[in-house]
């Protein structure tokens, strides 16, 4: 079921679309560069924990390059020779023979693991209290590295690390900055989406406006000289006698102002459905059974011509409230399209029915039927599948617009070959 509505709401739906899509575009790129900006300094903050804790194997194994000959004890010992003996809280240097076995450490107590694999690593490590007692448990970035030193007996595995817990606490403030720029972003740009769709749109809705106007008026100026013309054919078809050529000119002529006349009422009735001439009609409770009786009547020599039966199943009698001439204007529209591609000798049904508070009017044929494809675009103005058939193209567009003034709703079911049936669902009843 295809849902109606005018103009205004098409406006609205508009600057809804450009708003979304200002906001899409602003936030997804706030997010991008936030994003980035937050990558970038993580891997920066861990790049300079890497190349501090790879300095500081580097600078011991340079001291211990040009050490002398000494014992390692003597060489590690932290009276003689301190030089990592006052490191910052949260960072560790170990040292421990080939085979993993504790020797010196210097910064903070960790009880390291048995085995630790060579380069860079995040470790989860336990920090001890002076009793050898578990103290916490942190993450650790952690670089190992074998040395080999010639005046001594073994090589030995020196290790350094840091702490992460600095690095994810300031990780999660980047998230969380990143969210509230992001949020921000949000709403500014929706605020200023809306703005700038607002003052986009305001000149496409000031011409609409003014051609709407225009067709308004076009169309009542046109009605004058199509009067006077059709007042003079009438008096010349009953007045004076005429050979069959000119006779049969008069009658095309007369025919062609007739669609001209049919043409303006319809290019009227669309310039208002866009407006608020017809929402500001009368509102009135009726029967809408009996409204279809008189567009059956209204069209009876229309379809007789063609020898087809219109069928009005109308079970209940029951009252509806909303605008009369709006309803009879849109079946007397569907009727007429349902004669148009009937063949002859076959029938068309009405039906008039509620359920649920709501009122339904189908009008069904048994024609030629409708295409997927073409159902899509049936409700455009002006279009028309054959163009070599009768007819402006404007009849179910402007079903569509007046239905939307009323807040009603129209739904098409139909197969090729075998007939359409066009549904109204009236929600006032």
């Amino acid at each position: 079921m295809r849902s109606v509505i005018d103009e205004n709401s098409d406006f609205l739906k508009a600057k809804s679309k450009w708003t979304f899509i200002f906001v899409l575009v602003v936030v997804s790129l706030v997010s991008i560069i936030a994003s980035l900006i937050y990558i970038m300094t993580s891997t920066v903050d861990l790049s300079r924990t890497d190349i501090k804790l790879k300095s500081m194997i580097d600078t011991l194994e340079q001291r211990l390059k040009n050490a002398p000959k000494i014992t390692i004890e003597e060489l590690f010992d932290k009276k003689i020779n301190p030089p990592f003996a006052f490191m910052e809280p949260g960072w560790f240097l170990n040292i421990a023979d080939i085979n993993g076995t504790f020797m010196f450490s210097f910064g903070d107590n960790i009880e390291l693991p048995n085995e630790i694999p060579l380069g860079f690593r995040n470790i989860t490590l336990y920090e001890i209290d002076e009793n050898q007692e578990i103290k916490n448990e942190e993450l650790y970035r952690v670089f190992s590295r074998e040395l080999k030193i010639p005046y001594l007996n073994q090589p030995i595995l020196i290790i350094s690390g840091r702490s992460l817990d600095e690095f994810l606490n300031d990780s999660a403030r980047k998230r969380v900055s990143v969210f509230i720029t992001m949020l921000v972003a949000l709403v500014s740009s929706w605020f200023f989406g809306k703005l700038l769709s607002s003052q986009v749109l305001k000149p496409i809705k000031q011409s609409y406006e003014k051609l709407r106007r225009f067709s308004i008026d076009a169309s009542h100026e046109l009605k004058t000289p199509i009067t006077i013309m059709k007042t003079s054919m009438d008096i010349i078809k009953s007045k004076y006698e005429m050979e069959p050529d000119l006779e049969r000119k008069i009658i095309l002529m007369d025919r062609t102002l007739n669609r001209m006349e049919k043409l303006i009422k319809q290019l009227m009735l669309l310039a208002k459905s866009g407006s608020n001439h017809l929402s500001g009609m009368k509102i009135e409770e009726f029967d809408p059974g009996i409204v279809c009786e008189e567009i059956i009547e209204e069209y009876q020599d229309l379809y007789s011509k063609k020898s087809i039966t219109v069928n009005l199943i109308y079970d209940e009698i029951f009252k509806i409230k909303t605008n009369r001439h709006i309803i009879s204007v849109i079946t007397a529209n569907l009727l007429e399209n349902a004669i148009k591609f009937s063949p002859e000798n076959s029938n068309i049904n009405i039906e008039v029915r509620k359920s649920h508070k709501k009122a339904f009017i189908s009008v069904e044929d048994f024609g030629t039927g409708i295409d997927k494809d073409t159902i899509k675009n049936i409700f455009n103005r002006f279009y028309k599948k054959d163009s070599s058939k009768e007819g402006s193209g404007l009849g179910l567009s402007i079903v569509r617009e007046m239905l939307g003034v009323i807040g009603s709703e129209i739904s098409v079911e139909s197969e090729l070959g075998k007939g359409s049936k066009f549904t109204i669902t009236i929600n006032k009843i």
